[in-house]
């Protein structure tokens, strides 16, 4: 499991990087060159978020699919919160790339992928409420609440819960 967890690791982690760096590209690229942009480079952009979104959505497909059979290789709200960026920061390129692509489009340009990129970015989009709705999270609220029942000794933890069962199995040796 250990090499299963470092793979998973490594593709959750290029998934990630790619978003990222792409973004930076856009918009480096945009500041430099959208007044003179071709539908050669238009369409590249479009492709680059088609990319990065399918990707991002396989990965949160995995990761749903995971949770479901409780095989996640990670901390679960570790992982929810590094999935969490990883769709906020992909949809967050599309919105860049969105924009550039309909004021590019509003120039009287056409585009061979829009279909495409507007329903990627709607899946996309679609993952991201879902993963707000089912994931798994700790909130302020519920840590003050553990903390509270604790103090009020209504709590047993796990660690006494063991020494208790081995106490009592090791009794009748």
């Amino acid at each position: 499991m250990g090499n299963a967890t470092g793979t998973r690791e490594r593709i959750f982690r290029t998934r990630q990087a790619h978003v990222e760096s792409v973004q930076v590209e856009f918009v480096d690229w945009k500041n430099a060159y959208a007044e003179s942009a071709t539908p050669y480079d238009a369409q590249d952009w479009a492709n680059e978020c088609i990319l990065a979104g399918t990707s991002t959505i396989e990965e949160a497909r995995n990761a749903f699919a995971a949770l479901r059979k409780n095989a996640l290789v990670w901390d679960v709200l570790a992982y929810g919160s590094a999935l969490g960026n990883l769709l906020d920061k992909s949809a967050e390129l599309f919105a860049f790339v969105g924009d550039f692509l309909d004021v590019f489009k509003a120039r009287g340009n056409d585009l061979d992928k829009e279909e495409e990129f507007r329903n990627v970015n709607a899946r996309l989009l679609a993952t991201q409420r879902r993963f707000v709705e089912v994931w798994p999270k700790i909130d302020e609220e519920m840590w003050q609440e553990s903390l509270e029942q604790i103090q009020r000794g209504e709590v047993e933890f796990t660690e006494d819960i063991l020494h208790e069962f081995h106490a009592e199995n090791s009794g009748g040796d």
